[in-house]
């Protein structure tokens, strides 16, 4: 599980860091279904 929603509703992200190639097919498939767009992948240096 990469996203959850706090008490309020407001979405929060659960991990700072993918660890494999599964956390990034779901994280490439939420940033295609984002609907504000606020999703995005960065590498680290």
């Amino acid at each position: 599980e990469l996203f959850d929603k706090s008490e309020d509703g407001v979405p929060v992200v659960l991990v700072d860091y993918l660890t494999g190639e599964e956390q990034r097919t779901h994280a490439n498939q939420a940033i295609e279904v984002c609907p504000a767009g606020a999703i995005a992948l960065v590498d680290s240096p």
